[in-house]
């Protein structure tokens, strides 16, 4: 994921779909929000090829075929699918990522697809990549699905999602439903959801960060 942010050039998307009117970000709180954490903010948004090949091959994905593309150990061609629902993603913008991602050596395909199958697809597990809007990163708080995979419309990990839903981290029975996953118990997405936990024990803001600190960026 890393390196997958690295390959992508935001400013040149900048330019070219927004009139050089906004900033590269992650999907994070910005400085408007009393959540805000400027490492956070910016983490993983240069545009820094070299640094996506390194982490690539550092991964081992470092075999490439006669056109390129990285390659499996047995010699196949890694091909990706990049999902989008209906109108949540600009064509010119997915195809600038992909070009991007084509510049080191990953083979990805865009595929726009009707709303009810996306949906169908990712409660399906389906999904290599999916692209979806931002809305909640202001207050993640009350809407933490973009950054804690909590319930199944966080669009990324939804079987540990359906997990957690069901009272994985407090032994319900109806985690072991079908569908659930549960995520290695000393996995950064265990912590982040162990911590999600504590933090809705509060209702003040200030406890809220201080629980948020805890998680190392």
């Amino acid at each position: 994921r890393q390196a997958l942010s690295l390959a992508i050039n935001r400013d040149s998307i900048i330019r070219a779909e927004y009139s050089g009117m906004a900033q590269p970000a992650q999907c994070a709180p910005g400085p408007e929000s009393y959540f805000y954490n400027p490492v956070l903010y910016s983490s993983f948004t240069r545009y820094d090829p070299a640094g996506a090949n390194q982490r690539l091959d550092e991964i081992g994905l470092g075999h490439r075929d006669s056109e390129g593309y990285r390659t499996y150990p047995d010699g196949r061609r890694m091909t990706f699918y990049l999902n989008v629902a209906g109108s949540f993603g600009s064509p010119g913008i997915v195809q600038m990522v992909v070009d991007d991602w084509d510049q080191v050596g990953l083979r990805v395909i865009p595929r726009f697809i009707n709303r009810r199958l996306f949906y169908i697809e990712a409660m399906s597990l389906q999904h290599d990549l999916n692209v979806w809007m931002g809305n909640s990163e202001y207050l993640p708080v009350v809407s933490p699905r973009y950054f804690v995979p909590s319930d199944t419309s966080c669009n990324f990990a939804i079987g540990y999602a359906r997990w957690y839903y069901k009272g994985g981290l407090y032994d319900d029975p109806q985690s072991l439903s079908a569908g659930c996953l549960p995520p290695p118990p000393d996995s950064d997405c265990r912590k982040v959801m162990e911590l999600y936990d504590q933090l809705c024990q509060y209702s003040e803001p200030v406890l809220q960060k201080q629980v948020l600190s805890l998680i190392h960026i």
